[in-house]
């Protein structure tokens, strides 16, 4: 039987190997953070929204043109206050095309090519997912209003309200985060990404038109204004319009109604959103008949 000496001998031999396996093993894995989790999430989706490049750029660019044909048919005579609100509906248009008509694309068109699947499958809270994916949706919404902002003020040559730009970036993350919840909630009734668009842009032109974003709403029936201050257009631009020129005193209207429609499409969307693909199941519906 080995005395003590011969397992003091052995234990240092053996030292340099437990130290190097301890060393390979490296420190102990530990859970991250959801905060880490998140900011890991909103970057990767804003590398993959930043590689679609017309997506923005329509974003940006289809305002503007608007806004040109809209201000060259309309003669060369525009007061100040028809100036502020084109450059107002250029701001609004550029925000809901980003956070709606993208938004709303990109969701079906990941759920049909099995992104959204696998990411569910993943130890990646859904909760998580979604954060991450609003506030790349937010943030890109308002830069691409802001850029078409500069554009407009620009073309249309008016002064921009510095002091009141911290309101103009809470109206368009308020306003952006209502018509992503909207697009999430549309994406869910939407079978295939090649219906996406058209089906998107037949529930967007309309209340775009209707909502005064371009043509003031004083030019329309009285019921159709009516119904139109209810809706999320209109709230949306009015708010961009008041900080741009004119008194605050219908912001906190603004932001009710806006607020309002926030809660009501973002329960809705917990109900029609689907993260597995919709076609393969109607084509295993159709070979099982």
């Amino acid at each position: 039987m080995p005395d003590q000496d011969t397992d003091v001998r052995l234990a240092t031999a053996h030292a340099p190997v437990a130290r190097a396996r301890h060393a390979m093993a490296g420190p102990r894995a530990t859970t991250p953070s959801w905060f880490s989790l998140l900011v890991a999430q909103t970057r990767y989706q804003l590398k993959v929204s930043l590689r679609n490049s017309r997506t923005i750029t329509s974003s940006i660019l289809l305002p503007v043109l608007i806004l040109i044909a809209l201000r060259s048919t309309s003669g060369a005579g525009l007061g100040s206050i028809n100036n502020q609100v084109l450059v107002a509906g250029a701001l609004v248009y550029g925000a809901i095309s980003m956070a709606y008509l993208s938004h709303a694309t990109a969701l079906v068109t990941a759920r049909e090519k099995g992104v959204l699947k696998r990411f569910r499958g993943s130890p990646l809270p859904s909760w998580i997912y979604f954060t991450g994916r609003i506030i790349t949706t937010t943030v890109l919404a308002v830069l691409a209003s802001l850029v078409a902002l500069e554009l407009a003020v620009d073309i249309v040559g008016i002064s921009f309200p510095w002091a009141r730009l911290g309101w103009i970036l809470l109206g368009l993350m308020i306003g952006s985060l209502v018509w992503a919840a909207l697009g999430t909630m549309m994406s869910g009734v939407i079978s295939t990404p090649d219906s996406a668009w058209s089906t998107l842009i037949t529930t967007f032109l309309p209340l775009m038109f209707i909502s005064g974003i371009f043509i003031p709403t004083s030019t329309e029936p009285v019921w159709l204004a009516d119904i139109a201050n209810w809706l999320p257009a209109e709230p949306f631009g009015d708010f961009i319009q008041h900080c741009l020129s004119g008194p605050l005193v219908g912001l906190p209207r603004d932001l009710l109604v806006l607020a309002g429609w926030l809660v009501v499409s973002s329960l809705a969307a917990r109900w029609t959103f689907k993260w597995l693909p919709v076609t393969r199941k109607r084509r295993k519906a159709t070979r099982k008949a």
